[in-house]
C-alpha cells in the first residue's frame, strides 16, 4: 500500500538527549496507523569526545543498517538528509559507544496510509 501525505505538516518528531550505549534503543516509532517519511537527522556530538553512532530502521523483523560504528569527532554534528520512509510503527533505533554524548533530532511528516 502506498503512503501518500494526508496532511504536509513537518515537525520535530524526535529529540533524544544523550542517546543510549544500548544496542537498538528506540530513537522513534512511528504511529501505528501511519507511516512517516524522516526528511532530517541531525546527529550531535556533545562531549568533546570522539564518539561512535549505530543508526538503523526497523521493521518490525529487520534492523536495515543507516550507520554501523561510524565515527564522530569531538563535538562534530552531522545531517542526514532523507527522504526515509518508515511504514506504520516501524521504528528508527541507534545507540552510541558511551552513553549520553549524542544528542539527535528528527525531522519529517507523518503520513496517512
Amino acid at each position: 500500500m502506498a503512503i501518500t501525505p494526508q496532511q504536509f505538516d513537518p515537525k520535530a518528531l524526535a529529540q533524544v538527549s544523550g542517546l543510549s550505549n544500548t544496542a537498538n534503543t528506540t530513537i522513534y516509532t512511528a504511529p501505528a496507523e501511519d507511516g512517516v517519511q524522516i526528511d532530517l537527522i541531525i546527529i550531535c556530538e556533545k562531549s568533546g569526545n570522539a564518539t561512535t553512532l549505530n543508526l538503523d530502521h526497523y521493521n518490525g523483523a529487520t534492523g536495515y543498517n543507516i550507520f554501523v560504528n561510524y565515527a564522530l569527532a569531538a563535538n562534530e554534528t552531522i545531517f542526514v538528509r532523507g527522504p526515509i520512509t518508515l511504514d506504520a510503527s516501524d521504528v528508527l533505533r541507534g545507540s552510541a559507544s558511551v552513553t549520553s554524548r549524542l544528542d539527535v533530532n528528527v525531522y519529517g511528516v507523518e503520513m496517512a496510509q
